[in-house]
């Protein structure tokens, strides 16, 4: 926000922030719906998706009467609805359990704070007055610098599935390098 906005806009940089926590709530359900139509169970889909937009749509209506940050604050509500509701399609059509879902999902979550551990530090640094400060396009590049090397020892250090496509995106690319030398 702050490098493509400027500083004017700082005072988003929380409500932004809830909005991306908040997301993580519903990450794990982004393809439920995938699930039950392949399944043959669109009704399901579509029922579940009908209460999950009500609940939306009556917390942003809320944004006629309220000051921005409280329906914010209140999309938190709105994605444990999704999450929910998700959850529970999921686990009387499909028999996919809250527990199993996040036995197969643990090690994505787990990345986020590899992903943002350096990125954290860099922007801690930029306003403690490291030389960064103020050059947000360079606390920019290094934050994306390091929140790729990060994500990439998580990768490693949770074993994660995404370790062999790495793998193999190295090896190809080192294919590649080799036959244009």
């Amino acid at each position: 926000i702050l490098f493509v906005f400027g500083t004017q806009w700082e005072r988003s940089v929380p409500i932004a922030s809830v909005i991306c926590a908040s997301a993580l709530l519903t990450t794990s359900y982004s393809l439920y719906g995938f699930s039950l139509t392949a399944t043959g169970r669109i009704d399901v889909f579509m029922l579940s998706e009908l209460v999950i937009q009500v609940a939306r749509a009556t917390i942003l209506m809320s944004s006629i009467w309220l000051p921005l940050e409280p329906v914010v604050y209140m999309l938190v509500l709105a994605s444990l609805i999704e999450a929910t509701v998700a959850q529970f399609a999921l686990k009387r059509w499909l028999g996919l359990s809250f527990g199993q879902l996040t036995k197969h999902t643990w090690r994505s979550f787990v990345l986020v704070p590899f992903a943002a551990a350096g990125p954290a530090v860099v922007m801690l640094g930029a306003r403690a007055g490291w030389p960064l400060h103020g050059h947000w396009f360079m606390v920019l590049l290094f934050s994306s610098l390091l929140a790729v090397f990060g994500w990439l020892a998580g990768v490693w250090v949770t074993d994660h599935a995404m370790k062999s496509e790495v793998r193999g995106i190295v090896r190809r690319a080192g294919q590649v390098v080799r036959s244009a030398i």
